[in-house]
């Protein structure tokens, strides 16, 4: 996993901040789906390419390295991401929003320690990811 080397933003978690997507998952390995799952809610509610205006939108649009399959963590891969930070020598500083899904008007976010949700319509930092 390629981690960008710094924050891409701060923003909402969605722009839907009261309707459930239901298939976003927690699990190391889920993040790259819930993303693909986030996107269309926003598209469907009139977000159609403001990606910077919220977290998924914001992390599949950043571009480093000149790589276009960036996305954002789940709420257990983000956990294991801050828990090892020291070790692969990133800076996370502040709350980051997870592609985590809590409920139908919140989503997992980590700060610090410990992990916790907020409402979707809630500023926190992006930290885009990718696979190779």
């Amino acid at each position: 996993m390629e981690v960008a080397p710094v924050d891409q933003g701060i923003v909402k978690w969605s722009p839907v901040s009261a309707d459930a997507i239901f298939t976003t998952g927690t699990a190391v390995g889920d993040g790259y789906t819930n993303t693909l799952d986030i996107i269309p809610q926003a598209e469907n509610a009139g977000y159609h390419g403001e990606l910077l205006d919220y977290a998924a939108g914001m992390a599949t649009y950043y571009k480093g390295g000149g790589k276009d399959n960036w996305f954002l963590l789940s709420i257990d891969m983000l956990t294991e991401l801050f828990n090892r930070k020291d070790t692969i020598g990133i800076t996370l500083d502040g709350g980051y929003w997870s592609s985590s899904e809590a409920s139908a008007n919140s989503a997992w976010r980590f700060e610090s320690i410990p992990q916790g949700n907020s409402a979707k319509g809630n500023p926190y930092r992006v930290r885009a990811v990718r696979e190779f």
